[in-house]
């Protein structure tokens, strides 16, 4: 889709007018898509223009509302802080339409950054969301003037309805341009970070980068990444970087962006699981270095990164190894280079792979004058020289009007035969930018230490590395190791002192410290002060033979590792984990991330676990402790039982079922030994009429379906919907609206609920309301990733204990339905004699069945009323309003069929027999069991299980012929399941196109999937008996006929 045809030209379009102008021109036109929450497989939600316009102009409205009409020109300043989400987007221009200019403060800065950030640009209106209401008192507290003001949540701003007054912004360009468009900030040599205006007129020069013409034989930078359909970005959007890229690249250029998904440690494995959920239109990403690098060690990194355009990366260098290993792969690799002060520069497209850690910059158009630096032959700082601005492109003048050339401080080195090549090199300053973009002013942990009376001059290291170092030279040498120690150990209480007051990725860490020798003294300039680069080249060698001794493993003596026994073990390495945390104290079952263990501390924590481990046991792989075991096995029991597991496991080796067993029963245990006896006095039994009904995951496929019946049944008085977003309501009215539901949900009550705490999060007041009222539940709300480990479904397990808790407390007999998984149909129960076997292949299925069985011990140990619906393959709806979900295996299967392929499977592998169930279909035997269905009653809780598969099961073979009919020549022959996977393996030698063959991102699944003739370990266990007698709605349920495969065809419309 081309961009709308706008009045204004290039280099004179405000951002506001050019936002308001699509949303006028085209208003459904997609702006950009947010996380639905910290869980990819939740999907993206995409919001229009028109959406975004309105958000806009209702938070201007509400910004003059709650602060205020400024005085013309004045330009009062209001900061915001929040989560990183689009609200950031959406205050911005609200804030310029209203007449303020925005200040954005990082979170990360210190008590002392933030204050002073306020105190340079007179601000005294803050705005934060609830995530940030503890923060800012400390803030409040100090600045007196400061008045704070709670900001609604971001799907608030975004609803469609009540639709918002217009707010006009009038202003030209001539007029705009030197007024603020906001104000970030970036360090400063003082040590605090500084308050940077960024100008109407520096970001509408990012508009005219699309102008520049060819150069060099390639186009600019600008073009070549608006060639992507669709780029998944994690930019912080408080940060230069996610601001200039948005507007600059996406909004000028009314390209759709889908934002990452960034409340959550950004690793490797997260990173690919946002890829395979955020949409098959994705072909290009943004990532750190560090992140990147990650990625390349993988497997599944590179061969993800490689079905992609060009993977575009900046805030520092990649090193080479890694560049390389991408590159052989077959990744396009794109270097970027921008600063708060300047905007994004005007380099050049990269067209040569090798020259990938190489920025293209022409210096004509930036003014660009390269300085060699004292000492470096082949290093040089970038100045900027004004120029006529007609023929340049310089930010950086909009910034410092009065300055007629800028020294960035910026270090590049030069190709030794490409010209007009330049690779980042640090900075010339104290400033220490490490390799994954992240800034650090070393002043405050230098000067701390250069205060200490054995101190004569501490220096903090670390550029291009993921963490910093420090440097120690001593009053007085010491003569042995036992000296050094004895000094490091005297400074070490002083350095966690700074480090706590300290951003993470700025503290040190006591194995990355190092005393200088008395034969190396610093070198010195005069007065006595250390020549800082000289000094640190001196000590170059020694520097890297101390990341690589921390990369091997870090020895620390607090930090032994016990393996007399699996508990002796699980002690240290409780002990080990508390090294790494000032404030909280590390149990057995301490979630890491939830004691805010960070990435760099992660890091820490593998170096220490392999130091501690070297030599003690050959059976544990030490190169196997990385970052990813950690977050698998987010605590110190979990991490335990997989080091041990792996120091018994060359004498006794485990069977993975025998795992799975054992960690089932675990959980099983956990959640059902401390379930109450049945009571002796009944309680009133739940009602017929007038009933209320708590929804769980209302806006999913399913859980919409039963909202859709629930509402409109006579016998419901009120459905109380369970989500975890904010705003389940405005959600759901979308939902409903495309799938051809109904809107009127005035029976529905919206709850935000966390089934981790025992209340579910809604407070005594609510939760006392719903024990006095509720006769049943449905739990819809579980998350559909086979990726994830059984522990990871484990809070989804707990909710279910919370949810028989609810039912033991209720006023009522309340019944509870939870709606599980076929593939959880086993003879596995939890019981010794149950054979390892039997359990499910899977750990989705795991988690399922384990919930499964709490359920069930609940109904027969305390007496609760509750069955559970294991469904199958839910497939599309029964009518012609709605759509099976195009992002579905068979929907994508079919979909690479006809657009890519030109074949079709006859048959599915051993996938074939068609027991398929309709959207409604499977909704109403839900209700059917919940005794919710119209003449139905509550089934008798000892009932147990009920199965949602069509109980007239088709080959596939006869929907087949009838896709290949309505495809008409788009599909050219029917082949068997091997020759179909052959032929999409094959697809993706020769294109990488996933829009149109998005079956390629589930290329393993198929390959996994054996032909019909293979002989299959078959464990399901189930009859439909019970079923069929209980539900009608199974009993008068029809076969997928090829009429309706048809219908479902047309609704994808591939």
């Amino acid at each position: 889709m081309s961009a709308p045809q706008l009045s204004e030209a290039y280099g004179k379009r405000l951002i506001p007018h050019v936002i308001d102008d699509v949303a006028n021109i085209d208003p459904m036109r997609e702006c950009f898509s947010i996380p639905l929450s910290s869980n990819p497989q939740d999907g993206w939600r995409w919001i229009s223009y028109g959406q975004y316009a309105t958000a806009i102009d209702r938070l201007a409205h509400h910004l003059v509302k709650t602060s205020g009409i400024p005085q013309p020109k004045s330009f009062p300043t209001v900061a915001y802080i929040g989560a990183n989400d689009a609200a950031y987007l959406i205050f911005v221009i609200a804030a310029i339409k209203a007449g303020y200019k925005a200040l954005f403060v990082s979170p990360r800065n210190s008590e002392a950054a933030q204050l002073n950030l306020f105190n340079l640009t007179d601000c005294d209106i803050l705005y934060h969301d609830a995530t940030f209401q503890d923060p800012v008192k400390p803030w409040l507290a100090k600045r007196s003037s400061l008045k704070a003001n709670l900001l609604a949540p971001l799907d608030f701003w975004l609803a469609e309805d009540p639709v918002a007054e217009p707010f006009p912004y009038l202003k030209v360009a001539e007029e705009a341009e030197w007024e603020p468009f906001v104000v970030l900030h970036t360090s400063g040599s003082t040590g605090l970070p500084k308050p940077i205006v960024v100008r109407n007129g520096l970001i509408m020069l990012n508009d005219r980068l699309h102008l520049l013409p060819s150069w060099n034989g390639t186009e600019s930078a600008v073009r070549g990444l608006v060639r992507s359909k669709r780029n998944l970005t994690p930019m912080p959007f408080f940060h230069s970087s996610g601001l200039y890229t948005f507007f600059g690249f996406h909004v000028y250029r009314a390209k759709p962006v889908t934002f990452a998904i960034t409340n959550r440690p950004f690793t490797a494995a997260f990173i690919l699981e946002q890829l395979a959920h955020a949409g098959a239109d994705i072909d290009s990403i943004s990532l750190p270095p560090s992140v990147l690098e990650e990625l390349s060690v993988t497997e599944n990194g590179c061969e993800a990164l490689s079905k992609l355009k060009f993977v575009a990366f900046g805030g520092g260098n990649l090193s080479d190894a890694a560049g390389k290993k991408l590159l052989d792969r077959g990744v396009v690799l794109q270097n970027s280079f921008g600063s708060t002060e300047c905007g994004l520069l005007p380099y050049y497209w990269q067209a040569n792979p090798d020259a990938w850690q190489w920025l293209l910059i022409n210096p004509d158009v930036l003014g660009a004058e390269w300085r060699s630096v004292a000492g470096e032959d082949d290093v040089f700082e970038l100045v900027i020289i004004r120029k006529d601005p007609i023929s340049s492109i310089q930010g950086v003048f909009y910034t410092y009007p009065d300055l007629d050339e800028w020294s960035s401080k910026d270090l590049f080195k030069k190709h030794p035969t490409l010209p007009d090549h330049w690779k980042y090199h640090g900075r010339c300053d104290d400033l220490i930018v490490l390799s994954n973009g992240e800034k650090l002013n070393p002043m405050t942990m230098e000067n701390a230490l250069n205060g200490h009376p054995k101190v004569r001059t501490a220096i903090v290291v670390g550029t291009m590395r993921f963490q910093p170092a420090l440097l120690v030279e001593p009053v007085r040498h010491s003569n042995s190791t036992e000296e050094a120690e004895d000094l490091l150990e005297e400074l070490w209480p002083l350095i966690a002192k700074t480090n706590s007051e300290m951003a993470a990725h700025a503290q040190i860490s006591r194995q990355l410290i190092l005393l200088t020798k008395a034969e190396k003294p610093f070198l010195r300039l005069a007065k006595d002060t250390v020549h800082r680069v000289p000094s640190i080249k001196l000590y170059e060698s020694e520097v890297e033979n101390l990341f690589q001794k921390a990369d091997a493993g870090w020895k620390d003596a607090r930090c032994n590792l016990d393996l007399t026994s699996e508990e002796t073990l699980l002690q240290s390495v409780c002990r080990l984990f508390q090294t790494l945390t000032y404030t909280t104290t590390i149990e057995a079952d301490t979630d890491f991330f939830s004691a805010g263990i960070d990435s760099l501390q992660v890091v820490n924590a593998c170096r220490l676990l392999r130091g501690a481990l070297q030599g003690k046991s050959d059976s544990i792989d030490l190169k196997g402790i990385a970052p990813r075991m950690i977050y698998s096995k987010p605590s110190s029991r979990n991490l335990t039982q997989e080091i041990w597991g792996q120091h018994v496991g060359s004498l006794e080796p485990v069977d993975a079922d025998v795992e799975a067993s054992r960690a089932m029963s675990s959980l099983l245990a956990k959640y059902t030994q401390t379930l109450p006896n049945k009571p002796e006095t009944e309680r009133s039994p739940a009602r017929d009429s007038q009933q209320v009904v708590i929804l769980s995951g209302s806006t999913g496929r399913l859980g919409a379906y039963l909202l859709d019946f629930l509402v409109t049944n006579p016998a419901v008085q009120k459905v109380v919907c369970f989500n975890r977003a904010q705003d389940g309501r405005t959600r759901q009215l979308r939902l409903n609206a495309e799938r051809g539901l109904k809107t009127d949900l005035s029976k529905a009550e919206f709850l935000q609920a966390n089934f981790t705490q025992p209340d579910f999060g809604l407070g005594t007041e609510t939760y006392a309301r719903l024990l006095a009222d509720a006769d049943r539940v449905i739990h819809t709300q579980w998350p559909v990733n086979f990726n994830l480990t059984l522990e990871s479904f484990e809070p989804h397990i707990q909710g279910i204990r919370h949810l028989i808790d609810f039912c033991l407390q209720a006023s009522r007999n309340v019944h509870l339905v939870l709606v599980s998984t076929v593939l959880a149909a086993t003879s596995w129960d939890g019981s010794k004699a149950a054979p390892a076997s039997a359990v499910p292949a899977g750990q989705y299925a795991q988690g399922k069945l384990v919930a499964d069985l709490i359920l069930e011990t609940a109904t027969k140990r305390s007496g609760i009323s509750a069955a559970v619906v294991r469904v199958g393959q839910i497939a599309g709806p029964e009518d012609a309003a709605g759509v099976w979900n195009p992002d579905e295996w068979l929907p994508r299967l079919v979909a690479s069929s006809v657009r890519t392929l030109g074949v079709l499977p006859r048959d599915l592998g051993v996938m074939s027999t068609v027991n398929w169930v309709t959207s409604q279909g499977a909704a109403r035997l839900v209700l059917e069991v919940a005794g919710v269905a119209a003449g139905s009653r509550a089934p008798d809780p000892s009932s147990g299980y009920y199965y949602g598969v069509n109980p007239h099961p088709r080959h596939f073979s006869t929907l087949s012929e009838a896709i290949k009919g309505f495809y008409g020549g788009r599909i050219q022959s029917l082949v068997s399941w091997e020759d179909w996977v052959v032929a999409l393996e094959r697809s993706d030698k020769v294109g990488n196109d996933v829009a149109r063959n998005p079956a390629l991102q589930l290329l393993d699944f198929f390959k996994g999937t054996p032909g019909e003739e293979a002989t299959r370990d078959i464990r399901f266990h189930f009859s439909l008996e019970k079923t069929l007698k209980a539900s009608q709605s199974t009993r008068e349920m029809q076969p997928v006929t090829p009429e309706l495969m048809v219908q479902w065809c047309q609704q994808w419309a591939f």
